[in-house]
This record gives C-alpha cells, sequence and structure tokens, in this order.
C-alpha cells in the first residue's frame, strides 16, 4: 500500500521554549515539516471514504436543486 516513514520523537521539553527566540524564517521552516500519514484502522477508512461520499452527493443535490430553482 503506502510506505510509512518512521516518526520522529518530539522535542525534549527544555528545547521547547527555545521557539521563541527563533527567526522568522526559522521557525517556518521547523514548522514546514511535513507530518506522516496517520494510521487508521480499516473501520475508520470506509467511514472517511463514506464521509466524502456522502459530501459529494450532497453537494450535487444543492447543486442540482439551485439549478432547478433558477429555471422555475
Amino acid at each position: 500500500m503506502t510506505r510509512e516513514r518512521p516518526i520522529e520523537p518530539a522535542p525534549p521539553p527544555d528545547e521547547e521554549p527555545l521557539i521563541m527566540f527563533l527567526e522568522r524564517d526559522q521557525l517556518t521552516s521547523d514548522r514546514a515539516r511535513p507530518v506522516p500519514r496517520a494510521t487508521l484502522s480499516r473501520r475508520a477508512e470506509v467511514a472517511l471514504w463514506a464521509l466524502r461520499i456522502f459530501g459529494i452527493v450532497v453537494s450535487a443535490l444543492v447543486i442540482y436543486t439551485f439549478v432547478a430553482q433558477l429555471n422555475s
């Protein structure tokens, strides 16, 4: 399926206050690190796909109703 990347450990608590001393570009580069994809159960994946399909169907119904009301 997908290749999983190792999760980086969180910085130690004593390094956290150092963020306020970073310059803007350093802070941006620190926050721009990609977040690894979450591992979900099969049930959760199916639920999310059902939610996506539901959203598309509802959007299509709203668009159809809007267009139908324009013509009447």
